[in-house]
């Protein structure tokens, strides 16, 4: 079989295929900073069988041949400039005479990335980190030493989108721009993000303006030797065009934080002194103002390096998307500058033949466009970003593979683990924290129930953007049914996972509330029935508290101390029986029983207003303490105090009683008043003294004194009677005090006690205290004698006793009154009411 005969100035190699088998015929490529590269040919071969797999399995390159000036010569030697790839597409195309032709698209690796579309979360990650891992799951060589220094992103996501739209998209939102480095064996992407990291071309890289004639032909080489060498001639620009375009005179930016919600992230950034308008964008991923000013200086670069667009055409085989050049030579002085080249497209063709017969010849040339290398290139914002639309489903994710609750953040978010997301992570590292949205929410108020583990909840997303989800509600699933179904379909219920539920049901002419705990061990009901509107409250121990519209009262009542209590109507508990208590109803108003204690506590004051009558029965002792100066009781009509044994009256200092009518005192007994100084009995009218049936009294020092033995009296009462004063003297002690009966069976009884009676009033004659009287006589056989009374005053102190445990006591500490184990004092210090040991 014959082979091809070239001028050999393109080559194509392919490790799929022996060198020599595809040779290039034609060549149009083009490339773009911050885009892959592409290169499509067209190949002839003597093979008919070329295995279209194993092309585009394997490696390949393009090698153009270039001429460089040697230093110091004036000769030029040959060098190979290689683009290195993969095939994209293969295609046989046909055959002419004994070449087969054949058609192939070469790449560089990084466009295979547009072959994998996906949907995934990167979290706490910069961009350059992100970029980098896309191109390592890949293969793709890169060199990240170019670029500047990036803040972490919390939450980045890839949706339904290549790996290629999706690390360009996120470049274009940084202003990062990469073109391509071509070695001996492979390409290299090269990440910048300033004017230092832009690319030095292969050779040279300082051209001069010659434009050419249509009909020049310098670019073309022949199949002779002396043709082939023109190939390798100076390489020039030969035209070039400068386009000036109107901008904008600011960029302006604007997002919301809000973590920081009072913070106005609006930033801005001047593209030209002399623009004009404004170019206003919202969402823009930031967080803080500094991060805003950098992106807003990024926007307006982005449209100021395309103030100024170069055109041209030249024959510089070293041209490339990413490096710089110079030009000399230009007419405009002001062009012979410095460029950075934006595109480049390539246009080459090689004729080839078989055997010993002649290729013909090669062409090459190029159209490119260029801006100055002082401006800081950055790529259009041009890749569409990925929007969700409506709603998407997602589950809560937990912390704890162990317990059901999900992580909850000290914000009130919730770690999601999204359905887009095909890693698998688990235990909350499925996403970062997001917010879940409350149909209530403000300063100081709003609402939160909160979600377990796994439940299903839907997803949006602030305009759209898939870093920005928000939990917009929880649904319910085959798993976790709806608490509400046609089984209950007039209730409107909330439910905890606690087992606490709140119940509103509005069927008609029945509606009501029911509140519980877990296992109903509390619950409450609010009853609207009408007629019978009502409130119950109880517990698994048999507490309750009801509120009855149609019985008009109030239940409460304690189980395990027997306590009850109703205020209203009677007749929801008449016949009931709580504790000792059995309630026999009728009694309309306030109702309180307990078999335990009652206390109260008032901090300030208390008023108690009784308009009808009031009776307490205290089975045991009653006491009153009052720590104030003074208390008062007022009464409207008249005051008696009943005591079945003693009563006492204590007073620490000073005691009045005041009486606007009159004062009986009736004694079963004795009764004697004492005086350690003085008792004086004083009366506007007169003074009267009733004597017992015994007819004993005595008088001592009674003058101006009318003395009357009332006959007619079934008591035989003994009057004194003055129409001025009256005074009854002691030295020492004054007592004024009746008899105990005695049973009349006993005569000698009688007489003992006259004897002693007789001895015992020798104290009112002012005797000393050291002779005491006789002892009463004994007790004899028969019916005990009955307590006696008496009144006694010595000193500052004045007794009254009434019984062996009911007295009256004022001295100058007070008052005291003692009745049985009762005790009631007033005294300077106030009024205390204890009680106290029977005949203390």
């Amino acid at each position: 079989m014959p082979e091809i005969a070239t001028t050999q100035v393109m080559q194509f190699h392919s490790d799929a295929v022996d060198d020599g088998d595809l040779q290039i015929t034609k060549l149009e490529g083009e490339e773009s900073l911050n885009k892959p590269y592409e290169f499509r040919l067209e190949l002839a071969s003597t093979k008919t069988d070329i295995d279209h797999a194993e092309v585009l399995k394997k490696a390949a390159w393009i090698g153009i041949k270039q001429g460089i000036q040697l230093a110091g010569q004036d000769t030029r030697a040959a060098t190979t400039l290689k683009i290195h790839g993969v095939i994209q597409s293969f295609e046989q195309v046909g055959k002419e005479l004994e070449l087969v032709r054949y058609r192939a698209v070469l790449v560089p690796k990084l466009q295979r990335l547009g072959l994998q579309h996906q949907s995934r979360i990167f979290q706490n990650k910069k961009i350059p980190d992100i970029i980098k891992t896309i191109c390592d799951e890949h293969g793709v060589e890169v060199d990240m030493g170019k670029l500047g220094s990036y803040d972490e992103r919390e939450y980045v996501v890839q949706y339904e989108e290549s790996d290629l739209d999706f690390i360009h998209r996120w470049m274009e939102h940084e202003g990062i721009f990469y073109y391509f480095v071509q070695s001996e064996d492979f390409e290299k992407v090269v990440f910048a993000d300033a004017p230092e990291g832009y690319g030095s071309m292969q050779g040279n890289s300082t051209f001069s303006y010659k434009p050419a004639p249509e009909e020049d032909s310098r670019v073309e080489a022949g199949d002779s030797e002396e043709a082939a060498e023109d190939w390798f001639k100076e390489e020039v620009i030969t035209s070039i065009s400068a386009r000036t375009n109107q901008l904008p005179k600011k960029v302006v930016l604007k997002d919301y934080n809000w973590q920081d919600p009072d913070t106005d992230l609006k930033c801005e950034s001047e593209i030209h002194k002399e623009g004009v308008g404004v170019v206003y964008k919202y969402n823009n991923h930031y967080q803080t103002k500094e991060q805003g000013k950098k992106l807003a200086d990024i926007r307006a670069q982005e449209i100021n390096c395309r103030e100024t667009m170069f055109h041209g055409t030249s024959d510089c085989r070293g041209y490339r998307a990413g490096m710089v050049f110079s030009m000399e030579d230009h007419y405009r002085g002001s062009m012979n500058t410095n460029y950075l080249l934006v595109e480049v497209k390539h246009r080459a063709t090689q004729a080839v033949a078989l055997g010993t017969a002649s290729g013909g010849g090669a062409s090459y040339s190029n159209s490119y466009k260029a801006i100055l290398k002082e401006k800081t290139f950055r790529p259009e914002f041009k890749t569409k970003w990925p929007q969700i639309k409506g709603v998407m489903h997602a589950k809560v994710d937990g912390g704890d593979a162990g317990t059901p609750y999900a992580q909850i953040d000290d914000k009130g978010r919730y770690k999601i683990k999204m359905p887009i997301d095909i890693g698998d992570s688990k235990d909350g590292s499925a996403s970062k924290y997001i917010r879940k949205a409350e149909p209530y929410a403000g300063p100081n108020q709003g609402m939160h129930f909160p979600l377990l583990k796994n439940s299903e909840v839907i997803l949006t997303h602030v305009d759209g953007d898939p870093d920005r989800p928000v939990v917009a509600a929880a649904m319910f699933n085959a798993n976790n049914g709806s608490v509400v179904s046609q089984a209950n379909s007039t209730q409107n219920v909330i439910a905890t996972p606690g087992g606490t539920k709140f119940i509103m049901d509005d069927t008609v002419d029945s509606q009501f509330a029911y509140l519980h705990t877990k296992d109903e061990k509390v619950l409450m009901k609010l009853d609207a029935k009408s007629g019978d509107e009502n409130v119950n409250i109880k517990t698994t121990d048999k507490n309750e508290i009801k509120l009855h519209s149609g019985d008009e009262n109030l239940f409460i009542k304690s189980a395990k101390e027997n306590t009850y209590l109703r205020l209203g109507k009677a007749a929801s508990e008449a016949g009931q029986t709580e504790g000792s208590v059995t309630v026999t109803g009728g009694d309309d108003g306030f109702f309180l029983t307990t078999d335990a204690k009652w206390n109260q506590y008032v901090k300030k004051d208390a008023n108690i207003i009784i308009k009808g009558k009031e009776n307490k029965q205290v089975g045991d002792a009653s006491e009153w303490t009052i720590k104030g100066t003074s208390a008062c009781y007022n009464h409207g009509d008249w005051f008696k105090l009943n005591f079945a044994l003693t009563y006492g009256i204590e007073i620490g200092f000073t005691a009045d009683f005041k009486l606007s009518g009159g004062i009986a005192i009736a004694v079963g007994a004795s009764f004697a008043i004492k005086g350690g100084v003085s008792v004086a009995f004083e009366a506007s009218a007169a003074l009267k003294v009733s004597k017992s049936k015994e007819k004993n009294y005595v008088f001592d020092g009674l003058t101006n004194v009318a003395k009357k033995d009332r006959e007619d009296s079934a008591e035989k009462n003994f009057t004194l009677s003055t129409k001025q004063n009256m005074t009854i003297k002691a030295k020492q002690k004054v007592v004024i005090q009746g008899n105990a009966a005695f049973p009349p069976a006993d005569p000698s009884l009688a007489a003992r006690m006259a004897a002693w009676a007789a001895g015992a009033m020798a104290s009112v004659k002012g005797k000393s205290a050291s002779s005491p009287p006789p002892p009463p006589p004994p007790p004899v056989p028969g019916p005990p004698p009955l307590p006696r009374s008496k009144i006694e005053v010595e000193g500052q102190k004045i007794l009254l006793l009434f019984n062996t445990t009911t007295m009256i006591r004022l001295d100058s500490s007070g008052i005291k009154l003692k009745c049985g184990a009762s005790e009631l004092v007033i005294g300077p210090s106030g009024i205390t009411a204890k009680p106290m040991v029977t005949g203390g």
